[in-house]
């Protein structure tokens, strides 16, 4: 179908109903909840909505009849977003259930597309591909501690739809590539599950000897950052919070600081070295990272505690146990919380026990671990492609550039 048999029109024209959430009322002993209320911790970015945790909320009969949803509504988040992060999320409303009604919070617009028109799931995808836009920031404006949308500047701005039937095999198509995408998400979780069973399972059968962390390797805090060490002395490239995530350590944005030549012999990294978040949210405290060589020389800030295995310890055993450690909350138990920080402490960190266990032992946990993270990596990488691919090709058919016979409807 060629280009030309489609249409301009307003986003305002193409809705037959437009109106504001609703928060309502807190249930009470004699006020029962009637009304479960989406929020944006309900919606992710992709435009799917989690119905498993929404509000229950007290609305009265005016607010139902005006507020509630009906499948096919988009909601489009107009108030919130943070920096870097725009409003205008959209989502499109699928779930059917005779007993329970649905409403949107007041952060956000329901919007009720003209079904003669346009199909709820094509508009979707249009608004979708705009929040991804930079055009997206055209409707942003700040006020204290919100952004909000420009709503009406929004439900102006100029569509080109094509006809009905063409927007179904559009919506076809990128159903099949969402489909196609939930598959492997699926898989992830699974092989996630699977990895965290075979370590449940190790733990399990183990009888290991239990040893404080400082009898079989040493740790040690970093250096402090202070004004004279970022002046003096010989500068050099050095790890922080920022750079160790779970299992990896960007080194995208280094800071340098001083160090002499008997701190540079206490500080600085050798591969295998174990970094650990000392100070961080209750949450990610002491999560970790083994450091892999890298160019040039690298030291580490007081942020971060370095555990360095003695001959008993394998390196990826030892941050196994850590990274157990962290999902089971052993170090959110010994944290020391500041104002909005968690501190691990190196004296805390070095006085757990831990697992000891044969070298032998020790290689078939890493190994099936290992294998575990092969999968998933795998599978990352087919979902990281199948995201460019559906973005590019959604791109091209909404824009007309692409028709859909060619893209293999």
């Amino acid at each position: 179908m060629s280009v030309e048999t489609w249409q301009r029109f307003r986003l305002a024209d193409v809705v037959t109903d437009v109106f504001a959430g609703a928060w309502g009322d807190s249930p009470t002993d004699s006020r029962h909840s009637n009304v479960q209320v989406l929020r944006a911790t309900n919606i992710d970015s992709d435009g799917r909505i989690d119905y498993r945790s929404p509000a229950h909320r007290v609305f009265n009969a005016r607010e139902i009849s005006r507020k509630s949803l009906r499948v096919g509504d988009l909601l489009l988040e107009a108030s919130g977003g943070g920096p870097g992060t725009p409003v205008g999320r959209v989502a499109l409303h699928v779930r059917a259930d005779s007993e329970i009604v649905f409403a949107c919070s007041n952060f956000f617009r329901a919007m009720r597309p003209d079904r003669n028109v346009i199909l709820p799931e094509y508009l979707a995808c249009v608004l979708e591909r705009l929040y991804r836009s930079p055009e997206i920031w055209r409707y942003q404006q700040q006020t204290t501690g919100l952004v909000n949308l420009k709503f009406r500047d929004y439900l102006n701005q100029l569509l080109l739809i094509p006809p009905l039937g063409e927007q179904q095999r559009i919506v076809e198509l990128v159903n099949a590539l969402s489909a196609a995408k939930r598959g492997i998400e699926a898989s992830i979780t699974k092989l996630r599950s699977v990895r965290q069973g075979v370590l449940l399972d190790f733990m399990a059968k183990i009888e290991p000897q239990w040893t404080p962390v400082s009898e079989v390797g040493g740790v040690r805090m970093g250096k402090q950052l202070s004004p004279d060490s970022r002046a003096s002395g010989e500068q050099y490239p050095y790890l922080r919070v920022a750079n160790v995530y779970a299992g990896h350590i960007d080194y995208s944005d280094v800071n340098s600081m001083g160090y002499t030549k008997v701190e540079r012999a206490a500080y600085r990294l050798v591969p295998g070295d174990i970094l650990l978040n000392e100070g961080q949210s209750l949450e990610l405290v002491g999560r970790s990272a083994i450091y892999r060589e890298a160019p040039g020389a690298f030291f580490f800030q007081n942020t971060l505690i370095r555990f360095r295995c003695g001959e008993k310890v394998m390196p990826e055993y030892a941050q196994i146990v850590f990274e157990y450690w962290l999902r089971v909350g052993v170090f959110a138990a010994i944290a020391k919380q500041t104002t909005s920080i968690a501190h691990l402490g190196g004296g805390r960190f070095g006085a757990l026990e831990f697992p000891l266990v044969s070298l032998s032992d020790q290689q078939t946990l890493v190994a099936s671990v290992a294998a575990c993270d092969e999968s998933l990596r795998v599978e990352a990488d087919q979902l990281a492609k199948l995201r460019l691919l559906k973005r590019g090709l959604v791109d091209d058919l909404l824009s007309g550039q692409v028709a859909v016979s060619v893209a293999g409807v």
